[in-house]
């Protein structure tokens, strides 16, 4: 089987692309062996019905993909994934799953992002209700931007699902249905002069409409010169940005109109923003602390950094900030306080 699509997020967030399939013939029914499905995400209308021609004609492989893809030019993405499905040759029964695929992003500025993808299957669920659902996804990258600075980035997010002993507690959850997702990461990234970041990542999402939505993202770094030594300057940070969405799992600012003059009440979350907190060093000993707000604008169904604004403290301060700090990691309500205290 093979077909095209396209579809539109209601941002403009344009995705063409096309899937390929392949069966197999067990006890006289068709099951699925393979899928192919190849992606551009554009902010143009582009069709990739030629290239679904080229693909099939064998004129382009799954390694060129990519590669054609970048034609596109703009900010865009594509992906291609292929997933593949180990039936019992018996009974036609689905026995495992397993996933891998390639992306490309460019942002339009020069800066080009390559990565996989290795997608890991729930063995359980498939024996129990014969459906491929995701356990864990890796996905590796590397970002090569116009001026020069670097970053590569490590990310797993986990999934749970309903199981029967679920259902067996609540009979209103549906067996196989997203229960939880968690994500944790790892990046490194060079500035171009050699200035080093390390960090992990600790990702927590909403389950919206059986769905996973980014609840919050926090990041933790270290910035430093290459040539690790004493006397050189240094920075540690952990920020943390928080979403909300409504109802329909659209991603807002808060509650209030939007630039569409539709009224949206937070019902996960409250507020879009992000914050953290700072320590750094001269390399001549005198250290500073501060804390930094960022605001985000919504440009195209994602959230953007519009704004972001760095304040040195005293000590006495800071440590006031951190406890508050740790306290908003844990209870979201404490960030209203924390935001007020650094306005003051």
């Amino acid at each position: 089987g093979e077909g095209t699509f396209v579809t539109d997020d209601g941002w403009e967030n344009l995705t063409s692309g096309f899937i390929a399939q392949t069966y197999e013939i067990i006890a006289g029914q068709a099951k699925i062996k393979e899928s192919l499905t190849a992606t551009v995400t554009t902010e143009f209308v582009d069709s990739v019905t030629g290239l679904r021609q080229k693909f099939l004609d064998g004129t382009v492989n799954e390694a060129d993909l990519k590669k054609e893809m970048l034609n596109f030019g703009g900010e865009s993405q594509s992906q291609t994934l292929r997933v593949l499905y180990t039936n019992d040759l018996k009974t036609g029964k689905l026995l495992s799953a397993s996933g891998s695929g390639t992306f490309v992003s460019t942002d339009g500025f020069g800066g080009i992002t390559q990565g996989a993808i290795n997608q890991i299957y729930d063995k359980r669920l498939i024996a129990q209700i014969g459906r491929a659902l995701i356990l864990r996804t890796l996905t590796t990258s590397e970002t090569t931007n116009a001026d020069g600075s670097t970053n590569s980035q490590t990310m797993t997010v986990g999934n749970q699902y309903f199981t029967n002993k679920d259902w067996e507690k609540d009979k209103s959850v549906r067996i196989g249905e997203l229960k939880s997702s968690r994500g944790t990461g790892a990046f490194s990234s060079n500035d171009g002069f050699d200035f080093i970041t390390t960090g992990s990542i600790l990702q927590e999402f909403f389950i919206l409409n059986g769905q996973s939505k980014i609840k919050s993202s926090v990041t933790t770094s270290m910035t430093q010169d290459k040539d690790i030594a004493a006397g050189l300057p240094w920075t540690t940070q952990t920020s943390t940005n928080y979403f909300a969405y409504d109802a329909k799992g659209v991603l807002i600012l808060r509650s209030g109109l939007d630039k569409k003059g539709i009224y949206r009440e937070a019902a996960f979350g409250t507020e879009t923003f992000g914050i953290g907190v700072s320590e750094s060093d001269d390399g001549f000993g005198i250290k500073t602390v501060g804390l930094t707000t960022q605001t985000f604008d919504i440009v195209k169904g994602q959230a953007k950094v519009v704004k972001t604004v760095t304040e040195s403290y005293s000590k006495e301060t800071i440590d006031t900030i951190k406890k508050l700090y740790r306290k908003a990691l844990n209870r979201e309500a404490d960030l209203n306080g924390l935001k007020h205290y650094a306005r003051e």
